[in-house]
């Protein structure tokens, strides 16, 4: 995923280079298609954002409608070209029509979230950065999609962002200018901002983006934070087969317990041949969980004491082995 967000980084720079160099500057995203595509499923939306861009160019450049559509048509046929063929636009177009919303980062934006609220503020500036000097048509056909996009779930919020930074970053000279002539009270011109030429203020964005990182590695904690993790309930647990956990514990549990498989973890795609759906049917305690219970044969459940699940089989007197304060894990009679 994260290799993802650097392979879109890259389609965005060959999309702006396209709209003053034509097709054959955008022809080197059919490489990169083909790399993005055996990395991560998100090449789909690159893939539609090249579509987008070369229909927009050829209707702003007629004569090289040809040009466009060939890179069009390399870009698709370069998605094709990984171990699943067809199989590789499954999973994006699954994830776009009915995502999981039981899963953190697949949850709609919420401004009160600290996704949310990144959202809303690359919004903002980018609304901003709008009014100073207004979108063209082959901003918009970038933008606007990826802002559709980021509404669908809080995973798809990066994109939108990093379309946006360059959008802002031309308009960075006139919102400065427009900053000056709002704050009559105060004389920007002799301050070190106001008499600052479009580089300095480049190199100082520059330096910014590189101390965040930096400040980060440094913070860092040495050891990862288990408040989250049931910790509590790892000397509980029966070693072997048989134990059905809550989905966002998986990752933890397959390093903390490596001698109890895991019922599912922190990925989707690879159960998504039934084992989500019974995971489904279980923590929810819809009709037929006691059947998926005995079917996979689980001998364990772990979950958080509010999950439906958690009331349920307390409701029905089984045993409780272990309990936190956010988690429980039950004995299956």
């Amino acid at each position: 995923q994260l290799f993802g967000f650097v392979c879109f980084a890259l389609l965005v720079v060959l999309l702006h280079r396209a709209r003053a160099r034509g097709p054959r500057a955008l022809g080197w995203a059919i490489p990169l298609t083909l790399v993005w595509a055996n990395l991560h499923g998100s090449f789909a939306l690159g893939v539609v954002l090249v579509a987008l861009v070369c229909a927009e160019g050829a209707l702003s450049t007629p004569r090289a409608w040809r040009g466009y559509l060939a890179v069009a048509a390399g870009v698709a046929g370069a998605g094709l070209l990984t171990p699943a063929g067809l199989g590789s636009w499954t999973v994006p177009g699954l994830h776009l029509t009915a995502p999981p919303r039981e899963i953190q980062e697949w949850a709609v934006p919420d401004p009160r979230t600290a996704p949310g609220a990144l959202f809303a503020i690359a919004f903002a500036m980018t609304a901003f950065a709008a009014l100073r000097r207004p979108a063209s048509r082959a901003d918009l056909v970038l933008l606007l999609p990826l802002f559709l996009l980021g509404l669908t779930a809080q995973r798809q919020v990066p994109f939108f962002a990093i379309a946006a930074a360059p959008f802002v970053a031309e308009r960075l000279p006139a919102l400065r200018d427009s900053l000056r002539s709002v704050t009559s009270a105060v004389r920007m011109s002799g301050g070190p901002l106001g008499g600052a030429p479009p580089r300095a203020l480049a190199l100082l964005f520059a330096a910014a983006g590189l101390a965040m990182p930096l400040a980060g590695i440094l913070a860092a904690p040495e050891r990862p934070n288990l408040e989250d993790y049931p910790a509590g309930a790892v000397a509980s647990l029966r070693p072997g087969p048989g134990l059905f956990n809550h989905y966002d514990w998986g990752g933890y549990l397959a390093f903390a317990v490596p001698a109890t498989p895991v019922f599912i973890d922190g990925r989707l795609t690879p159960f998504l041949s039934g084992v989500i759906e019974d995971y489904r049917t279980v923590v929810s305690a819809r009709p037929g969980w006691r059947d998926v219970v005995a079917r996979r044969g689980i001998r364990q459940l772990l979950v958080r004491p509010r999950d439906p699940i958690a009331v349920r089989t307390r409701e029905l007197g089984w045993r409780i082995a272990a309990a936190g304060s956010g988690f429980v894990l039950i004995d299956v009679p």
